[in-house]
This record gives C-alpha cells, structure tokens and sequence, in this order.
C-alpha cells in the first residue's frame, strides 16, 4: 500500500517523504533560508515540526498497515493524527545540507499512540531527538474542522 501524506506545511518546508522503513518512516529536507534563525542555523521551530509531522505519519503507517516502500506526495483521505504531548531535545545545529528526521511508533493502545524521532545531518551528527503521543480523530469530526473556502 502507498501512503499520501502531504499538507500545506509541508510543503511549504520542502519536507520530502521518502519511505515507509522497517526501521521507520523517513523524510528529508534540504536547508534552505526559510529555514534558518537569526544566527543562520537550523530554527527549532522547524526540527520539531519535522518530528512532529514525521511521528504522526510513523502512527498513521501503523495504524492503516502501510507496508515498507516509497510514499507519494499527495492528500490521503483518511483519519488525521492529532498531537497531543511533543517533547524535543536539541542537541546540535545546522547551516546548510539535508537534514533527514526518521520517527518510529513505539507503542500504544487502540485510541493514544507513542513514537519517537531523531533528525541527523548529511554527515550522520544527531541534531535533536523527540517523542510524543498521538491520537486519530474520526473522519466525520475532522470535515467539522474544514476551514471555509476564501
């Protein structure tokens, strides 16, 4: 099964989704401009939400049983993953390169979901780690959240 992933966000970002693992899901981001802080490295605000969006679609790969493989990058109608605790851990930065985020579900029950995360640089240096626990709303309560059309 292929899963479609992309949001306006991460588009926005240039966040690449690359696979469905065994050992996770993956994506990439090359670092741009848009990307940094005021000191030229890689803004925190972006590493987690590249672990956020990359733990959310390591829950949503569980929960629909999408096997390892290349992903496409369009709208997938589905149950959103909802965040509900996201802690991040900065260990290093960036100024230019890929920045790659693997995250993994590492458990859970049938409503909360948990999954870890980790963000390298093209040299293989951890530049942060997180966690997070995740639920899935229902499709009916998600169409209720639609913004109008402008």
């Amino acid at each position: 099964m292929t899963m479609k992933v992309s949001t306006p966000l991460r588009d926005y970002l240039a966040l690449r989704f690359v696979a469905v693992e065994p050992e996770g899901v993956r994506m990439q981001l090359e670092l741009r401009d848009q990307h940094l802080n005021q000191a030229g490295t890689l803004h925190g605000g972006v590493v987690t939400t590249m672990i956020d969006i990359a733990c959310a679609i390591a829950v949503r790969a569980y929960v629909d049983g999408t096997q390892p493989g290349p992903c496409e990058p369009e709208p997938e109608a589905g149950r959103p993953v909802v965040t509900l605790m996201l802690n991040t851990s900065f260990l290093e930065t960036a100024r230019r390169g890929m920045v790659t985020v693997t995250a993994q579900r590492r458990g859970g029950g049938a409503r909360i979901h948990f999954a870890t995360a980790q963000v390298t640089d093209d040299a293989g240096r951890l530049l942060a780690s997180g966690d997070g626990s995740y639920t899935l709303r229902p499709r009916a309560r998600h169409a209720d959240l639609a913004l109008p059309a402008a």
